[in-house]
C-alpha cells in the first residue's frame, strides 16, 4: 500500500493534479455556500475527472489508486467541513459577507406577531367564558384574552390591563350600582 501511495504522487501530471485542487476547492465552496449545488456538483464532477486522469497514467493498481484519491478527497473535505463548522462556531461567518446582514424588514418589525399594544386600558365585553382563556369583543372586535387566575362568565364587562407579545391580559370591570 506505501507503494502504492508513493507511486500516486510521482506519476500524477499536472492537469490530473489541477482537477483535483479545483475540484477540492469547489467541494470547499458548496461547504460554505451550502444549497447553491452548483459548486458541489462542479467539485465532484473535476474530482472524478483527476481521478480518470490519474489512473489512465498507467503505473501500479488501478483499484488501489482510486480508492487512495477518494480517501484523500474525502478527509480532505471532512476537514474543510470541520473548519467552516469551527468558523461558524466562533461567529465569524455570521459576521462575513457569506451571510445577508440587511433585508427588506427592520430588525424591531416582525410580520408574525400583530401588535396589541393600543389595547391597554380599552374596555370590552366576554363573549366566551374566560377560563381563564376567552374570546372578548373590544372596540368591535373578537381577540383572544387571558384572565389570569379567575373565571369570568359571558358577558362581563372587561378592561384591557396588560399586553405582553400576543398575550392579552384583562380584569373585570365591577358594575357600580
Amino acid at each position: 500500500m506505501f507503494n502504492e501511495i508513493s507511486i500516486l504522487f510521482s506519476g500524477m501530471t499536472t492537469v490530473a493534479l489541477i482537477f483535483l485542487i479545483i475540484g477540492l476547492l469547489l467541494l470547499f465552496i458548496e461547504e460554505l455556500f451550502f444549497g447553491t449545488w452548483i459548486f458541489g456538483i462542479s467539485g465532484f464532477i473535476l474530482t472524478i475527472i483527476g481521478i480518470v486522469l490519474r489512473v489512465r497514467v498507467g503505473d501500479g493498481s488501478a483499484i488501489a489508486q482510486v480508492v487512495l484519491l477518494l480517501v484523500m478527497q474525502a478527509i480532505l473535505a471532512a476537514i474543510g467541513f470541520l473548519i467552516v463548522y469551527w468558523l461558524s462556531k466562533k461567529g465569524w461567518i455570521n459576521h462575513s459577507w457569506l451571510v445577508q446582514g440587511e433585508t427588506a424588514v427592520g430588525k424591531d418589525f416582525s410580520a408574525g406577531t400583530a401588535d396589541y399594544g393600543h389595547l391597554v386600558g380599552a374596555e370590552g365585553i366576554v363573549f366566551s367564558y374566560l377560563r381563564p382563556i376567552g374570546k372578548a369583543e373590544i372596540n368591535g372586535k373578537l381577540y383572544d384574552v387571558n384572565a389570569g387566575s379567575v373565571f369570568i362568565e359571558e358577558g362581563a364587562k372587561i378592561k384591557v390591563s396588560v399586553v405582553e407579545g400576543v398575550r392579552i391580559s384583562v380584569v373585570r370591570i365591577k358594575e357600580q350600582n
